[in-house]
């Protein structure tokens, strides 16, 4: 910025570097607000990590300055909408951390913006369920692997049904069993909290399982995505029957399966499905499925011609298709599928699990020849 220093000549023209002047502070003026959105857009909150380290991570003078209600702090505060809190790996949670943990969501209930919530691997407290009551414009709230603090009682759920979330993702730690082991109270409060949720408002789900948590009303859910890890065939048939909006569903695991087809009143506009084989060949027939993926492919046992005619049997051809191998190789694709444009082929081998892909137009290649030419040059089939 050199050249822009008065000069000690007479004949210096001083308006046009006043002008100068101007056109530079409006430059800068105009570059921090378009940065400082971006910059502050998503906020991480590390508890347990060295604060005297380098990175985004350390905000604990922010948050304590956002409490202090200093303008800048404030200001910064306005621009973040994705916020996530997790502790960090090897931390010692005792009473010191807690108390960070709750001066964090203080700050939290001061970034009125926020629209996404990420919760990982903490306890989730009073102070945490009262911030995100607080939240009007929250969206999305991910919850992975948290516990709920001992003290936390149902007037304290209470508070987060006045959120209207459109998504939802729930997943519970490991050793969490909501199903198998009601006795045990934190299963049994981890519960409670999802009852407390507005489901009214809630697009797409992602969770462990469900089958104890959601009340499903006689009215029809809004959902448009739903990932499942596991749930019963029951419930599932239950939950689909009252989605009517539905057009992706992933489960991976399905419990006591049924192979009879549903009413095809039932998730009408189902358009991508990733599911064992027992679901997907109820929910195939009469549905718009165009991409279709069979889950837990090592299990689905011998698959041939019946199996290929219930996949030609939905209201709209299958252009996307995952399926093992030997399926492919037994079952001549290009006379069944001749709209399949993408095809994944699940190799299963005794060690471990090797994924073909082809995205060619599969009209454009001879398959049969030219896949069983080039596996028989992988070593470990």
């Amino acid at each position: 910025m050199s050249y822009l220093k008065p000069s000690n000549s007479p004949s210096s023209d001083s308006g046009s570097l006043t002008q100068d002047l101007r056109n530079v502070a409006r430059v800068c003026r105009f570059f921090c607000s378009v940065a400082l959105p971006w910059i502050f857009e998503s906020f991480r909150l590390v508890i347990g990590r060295d604060e005297t380290g380098p990175g985004p991570e350390n905000r604990t003078k922010f948050c304590r300055r956002l409490l202090n209600g200093e303008q800048a702090a404030e200001t910064v505060a306005h621009f973040v909408k994705k916020c996530t809190v997790s502790f960090s790996r090897n931390a010692e949670i005792g009473w010191a951390l807690q108390e960070l943990l709750a001066m964090y969501f203080k700050a939290i209930s001061h970034m009125p913006n926020i629209e996404e919530i990420v919760l990982s691997h903490i306890i989730i407290n009073k102070n945490a369920l009262k911030s995100l009551a607080r939240l009007e414009r929250l969206k999305t709230l991910r919850i992975m692997y948290c516990h709920l603090a001992q003290d936390v009682k149902e007037n304290h759920l209470a508070k987060i049904s006045t959120l209207r979330l459109s998504s939802l993702d729930i997943l519970f730690p490991p050793h969490v069993d909501l199903l198998m082991d009601q006795s045990n109270d934190s299963n049994h409060r981890l519960a409670a909290f999802l009852q407390q949720i507005n489901w009214s408002c809630i697009t797409q789900l992602v969770a462990t399982e469900i089958t104890p948590t959601i009340e499903v009303s006689p009215k029809s859910l809004p959902l448009v995505k739903l990932d499942l890890r596991w749930i019963e065939m029951a419930p599932l048939l239950h939950l689909l029957a009252r989605t009517p909006s539905l057009r992706v569903l992933r489960v991976a695991k399905v419990s006591y399966p049924q192979q009879t087809p549903l009413d095809s009143s039932t998730a009408p506009m189902l358009e991508e499905l990733e599911a064992p084989l027992s679901v997907c060949t109820m929910l195939v027939p009469g549905r718009p499925v165009a991409n279709l993926s069979l889950a837990n492919v090592a299990w689905q046992g011998t698959l041939g011609l019946t199996e290929a005619s219930i996949f030609r049997t939905g209201s709209c051809p299958i252009s996307q298709f995952r399926v093992p191998l030997q399926f492919y190789l037994d079952v001549p694709f290009w006379k069944h599928f001749p709209s399949l444009r993408v095809l994944r082929l699940d190799v299963i081998t005794t060690n471990r699990d090797s994924t073909v892909m082809f995205n060619a137009p599969i009209q454009e290649v001879a398959w049969s020849s030219f896949l069983r030419k080039r596996l028989s040059l992988i070593p470990f089939l």
